[in-house]
């Protein structure tokens, strides 16, 4: 079950961590777990921990204000991090090919918190010319000189424990993400970008997760496209802020059109969609819609002899809606956390075309190493303020009975790939924490762990489970020079009461396309089929350099003339003069505009080559 086994319930939290030095000023103490991937699976061995503050409000972040650890062997870490009444400090995760994690956390000086994180492996992006993407297909950015980085695109609904922050803004909204994205890219200099020189931007797209089609809505109606709001995250004050107006592309990188707003709400579109802006500076994205109307829910642990308890953590997870708060810890046994109010009769408050929406959260809490959950509350339709409004379901007792049990559960649902039921696809449930002998005697048995989807996309799997599990599903699919590897994956908190859906997209996919014929008599290079081509480029045999490239940022299309440029296109290679002849054994590359092909509805990275004969 993976080296994690003696761990089973993430408990172990604050032993072997290397230690750091403290800053200046008030402090509290914070310890916990790093995981690589998923919770149980592989220890976050030797991953930078920082943790800061912006006490004094300018922006900066000076070396009083922060702190620094790695983490150990096991994964964990403790250190004292820097605090300030009414502030909440911010954590940041850092190694090498994963994405940076961002978690923040309201504590009093001198208390203490837990917090456990996962990293979640960045891909590392492939550029040519000014653009660069994943092997995916899920995010691309172009329009800038990159030499090498890395990023990944963040479902919200089934990644929710990547988010960086909190679910809100600098101006006090919550918020309903769509996607959100992280980006670490670098220049030739070895150098991270993040803001870019004064009138300079970027194109980003990140593929919007299907799970969050129902969020979209028009921002500014009657014009030729679906406008949506983009939000960045602000490092040094740990908070989200309005930064701009993105909008919608299909697979193809057309525009979609207004008209097929309802077709993305109810999940029928054909087609990939993707989430573009322009932006003039790098860390997280967001495309995130803001909500002002949100209640607050008073949260007091006990003990089991029913004393207050002062220095748990506890935060609020959303059961039927994407969302965690920060997690708790000012050590005054009484948390007023704010949170998004249920809707009343008639109400739509998400845009989604429901009304009148009851939404509900879990209290969870962390405790002298331990997980205490409690059954989920419905939050009220009115608003609420902290400390006297929303909603006060009494004191929490963090007791044998809630604490956190190793249970069975059996997930029914759908496997769906662009909006259609899949057939034959594989479906597996796991929580590596769970050591193989406990899951069987809590399932009775062998736990049915695994299944493949019926003519109808459904399924049926059993899991043990403690603190979270994950739902996967996975196929690969060959079609005539293209390779697609296609999954979903979901981490599940609580066994859902509800069927759910698995939304097949594209971990993986590789067309070697065009095919490409070279007349070595004329020089004349074509392909099929007939595409628009952004990158053409001959290497030598003898020599394995660059013979001859030239690049179009609107594209060119066949046939070309080997050392003639055509119109729109720009000679890269050699700078100036005449290439040196074709000769036999040469390479010929040729790369789509855009960087790929449009395969099945996915977007997929394309490239062709031939021999010259």
């Amino acid at each position: 079950m993976k080296k994690a086994i003696c761990l089973w319930l993430l408990l172990a939290l604050a032993a072997c961590s290397s230690g750091g030095g403290g800053p200046a000023g008030p402090t509290f103490a914070v310890s916990g777990t790093v995981w690589l991937d998923a919770p149980g699976d592989d220890p976050g061995e030797e991953v930078e921990v920082r943790a800061w503050v912006d006490r004094d409000g300018d922006g900066v972040i000076s070396a009083s204000e922060s702190t620094q650890t790695q983490t150990g062997e096991d994964g964990t870490y403790s250190l004292a991090a820097p605090a300030a009444d009414g502030k909440k400090t911010t954590l940041s995760f850092t190694r090498a090919g994963y994405a940076r994690q961002l978690r923040t956390v309201a504590a009093q000086t001198g208390g203490s918190a837990t917090l456990t994180v996962v990293l979640y492996s960045s891909a590392s992006l492939s550029c040519e010319g000014a653009a660069c993407q994943d092997d995916s297909g899920a995010v691309r950015v172009s329009g800038i000189e990159i030499a090498h980085g890395h990023a990944r695109v963040f479902n919200p609904v089934t990644e929710v424990d990547a988010f960086p922050g909190e679910f809100a803004d600098d101006q006090g909204n919550l918020l309903i993400s769509s996607v959100f994205a992280s980006f670490e890219l670098y220049d030739a200099s070895d150098k991270e970008i993040r803001e870019l020189p004064a009138g300079k931007k970027a194109r980003l797209e990140m593929l919007l997760p299907r799970d969050t089609f129902g969020t979209m809505g028009d921002l500014i109606p009657g014009t030729d496209r679906i406008e949506v709001p983009m939000y960045s995250f602000d490092e040094a004050s740990g908070q989200w802020r309005a930064d701009g107006t993105g909008w919608l592309e299909d697979a193809d990188g057309s525009l979609i059109e207004e008209t097929d707003l309802a077709g993305l709400r109810d999940g029928s579109f054909p087609s990939q969609v993707y989430v573009v802006a322009e932006v003039s500076h790098f860390s997280y994205w967001n495309c995130d819609w803001p909500q002002s109307e949100k209640t607050v829910v008073i949260v007091e642990p006990q003990d089991p002899e029913g004393q207050p308890v002062k220095n748990a953590t506890c935060f609020l997870r959303g059961e039927n809606f994407p969302g965690v708060s920060p997690p708790h810890a000012s050590g005054t046994g009484v948390e007023c956390i704010e949170v998004r109010r249920s809707e009343g009769p008639g109400e739509d408050l998400d845009g989604n075309g429901i009304q009148g929406e009851k939404f509900r959260v879990q209290i969870v809490c962390i405790w002298k190493d331990k997980y205490y959950r409690f059954p989920a509350i419905e939050l009220p339709a009115e608003s609420g303020v902290c400390p006297d409004g929303g909603l006060h379901p009494g004191p929490v007792k963090l007791d044998a009975e809630h604490e956190l049990q190793i249970t069975a559960c059996t997930v029914r649902g759908t496997v769906m790939e662009n909006g259609q039921p899949a057939a034959g696809i594989a479906v597996i449930a796991e929580d590596p924490t769970v050591p193989d002998e406990i899951a069987n005697r809590v399932c009775g048995g062998a736990c049915l762990a695994s299944a493949m989807s019926g003519a109808d996309g459904s399924f049926e799997v059993t899991t043990a489970f403690g603190e979270s599990f994950e739902l996967a599903a996975q196929t690969v699919r060959s079609e005539p020079d293209v390779m697609l590897v296609l999954e979903s994956k979901q981490r599940l908190f609580a066994c859902p009461s509800a069927p759910v859906r698995l939304h097949l997209n594209v971990s993986s996919c590789h067309a070697s396309l065009p095919k490409i014929q070279v007349d070595k008599a004329t020089n004349r290079i074509a392909w099929q089929p007939e595409i628009k081509a952004g990158t053409l480029s001959a290497i030598g045999v003898s020599s394995a350099m660059i013979k001859w490239q030239i690049f179009a940022e609107a594209g060119f299309l066949p046939p070309v003339t080997y050392g003639t440029v055509p119109p729109g296109a720009m000679q890269v290679n050699p700078q100036s003069g005449t290439p040196p002849a074709l000769e036999s054994g040469d390479q010929v590359f040729v790369v789509p505009l855009g960087g790929y092909l449009t395969v099945s509805g996915h977007r997929c990275p394309a490239s062709g080559f031939a021999t010259v004969p």
